[in-house]
């Protein structure tokens, strides 16, 4: 899982490139900021996932139909610190696992981290 932190400079990155607006507050909505149209949505989606994986992660793409035009961005940041995923064992369990570095096998069943 993210940190609070990281998942907080993912979507300032991505509301900076995508809107090209200084985030104000975490109370702004993602209708205020422009990004809940179709086109900038999309994009906005596609630059949050994409800073997502530059942490080792990913995201449950779920995440965008559940959001609505009055979604904050101190919402938007704890879904996604939330539903963000880091390398797990490729064994039944799917445990997931601490990050930095990450292990080459699991410690609880032994399978390979992937």
């Amino acid at each position: 899982m993210l940190t609070s932190q990281q998942a907080r400079q993912i979507i300032d990155d991505s509301i900076q490139k995508v809107s090209g607006r200084q985030l104000l507050g975490e109370d702004q909505s993602l209708e205020s900021l422009d990004l809940f149209q179709e086109e900038r949505r999309i994009r906005f989606a596609q630059a949050v996932a994409q800073r997502v994986r530059g942490f080792q992660h990913e995201l449950d793409p779920d995440i965008w139909h559940s959001l609505a035009a009055s979604t904050t961005v101190a919402d938007l940041t704890y879904k996604i610190m939330q539903l963000s995923v880091g390398k797990r064992c490729s064994g039944p369990a799917k445990h997931p696992q601490t990050c930095c570095p990450y292990p080459k096998t699991c410690p609880q069943c032994g399978e390979p981290v992937v």
